[in-house]
């Protein structure tokens, strides 16, 4: 084998190894932000509404309980009775 041959092999693995890597990263950080979604107040069967609301005033029926769960800026989570 020449040197040129193996050269051109070392860069042919090495391209396949980086296609390779990219894909399963995108699997990974994909999996990551499903995972984050379903966890995040929407996910689990709330609502997100504005921070200057409790959730009594904007669910006057009572159905609804404060939670911890994520929501974007300047919002809050809200959660069903018994869900």
């Amino acid at each position: 084998m020449k040197k040129a041959e193996l050269s051109i092999n070392i860069i042919v693995i090495a391209a396949v190894a980086l296609i390779i890597l990219v894909v399963l990263s995108y699997f990974v950080f994909d999996w990551g932000s499903k995972l984050r979604r379903q966890t995040a107040c929407e996910g689990i069967g709330g609502e997100c509404i504005p921070e200057g609301f409790t959730c009594d005033e904007y669910f006057p029926d009572g159905t609804h309980i404060p939670s911890g769960e994520s929501c974007r800026a300047q919002e809050r989570c809200c959660i069903p009775l018994g869900g």
